[in-house]
């Protein structure tokens, strides 16, 4: 298993530019399993799991900022040098903004189903239903059968992981910060998400002005997930 000291990654292709994929709430590597297995020529695609995440030893943190440290300690342990863009599904667009901000070098960002400030996050005291989450997570039906069955690994069944990364993404406001961002930025939206209300987006793009892009796609909120292909096709046209 690909490990650099506490951190579990995976990563594919071959090339001297570097895409850094960061997962969201109660996520893993897998989240990106689809980008990873298909790397764009050129490009060397690395995903890791989050501490207390996956195969990622350590505990959650409730804060975006701490894990963005996280982030930036595998960076370093491994050794990643041209890294041309950070791209974060949910609270792990919110991460790749606090690492951005924190220093890590990057020609670019891509916000999957994220924004500046995560509307509708909520941290819940109970556990939720998984049938719930699975009907907001995917649009396409089939994808919800099978996450409902448990045969889609893609977030953590630990409820104390998934509270901590609830209470951080609903903490998580970096619209103040909006204008320190200098790097070209993609918005990669669902049409159907029910997690992250659509003039979120719209709001962090307004913000943006000239600095961004954004792209809806017929799913909800995992598109990279529920559309590969098309995610992947909209990825190649925007990285550097």
């Amino acid at each position: 298993m690909p490990k650099v000291d506490r951190f579990f990654y995976v990563e594919g292709g071959e090339g001297d530019k570097e895409v850094l994929f960061i997962h969201g709430a109660g996520g893993s590597h897998q989240n990106w399993i689809l980008q990873i297995r298909n790397p764009l020529e050129g490009y060397r695609f690395v995903s890791l799991d989050l501490p207390g995440h996956g195969k990622t030893e350590g505990s959650p943190k409730d804060s975006a900022e701490g894990y963005a440290e996280d982030v930036i300690e595998f960076v370093e342990k491994k050794g990643l040098k041209n890294i041309v863009s950070i791209v974060g599904h949910s609270l792990g667009g919110c991460i790749a903004l606090w690492c951005y901000f924190k220093g890590l070098d990057t020609k670019s960002l891509v916000l999957v189903s994220s924004a500046l400030k995560l509307w509708g996050a909520k941290a819940f005291n109970e556990p939720p239903d998984r049938y719930a989450i699975c009907d907001s997570l995917f649009y396409d039906w089939r994808l919800r059968a099978q996450c409902k069955k448990g045969n889609i690994g893609l977030f953590n069944l630990d409820f104390e992981v998934l509270k901590a990364d609830l209470k951080a993404a609903e903490n998580c406001d970096l619209r103040g910060f909006a204008d320190k961002i200098q790097v070209p930025v993609l918005f990669v939206y669902g049409y159907f998400d029910k997690m992250l209300p659509f003039w979120a987006v719209d709001e962090s793009f307004y913000l943006l002005r000239d600095r961004a892009k954004k792209v809806g796609v017929e799913a909800a909120h995992m598109p990279m997930v529920e559309k590969p292909e098309v995610f992947n096709s909209i990825l190649k046209n925007f990285l550097p």
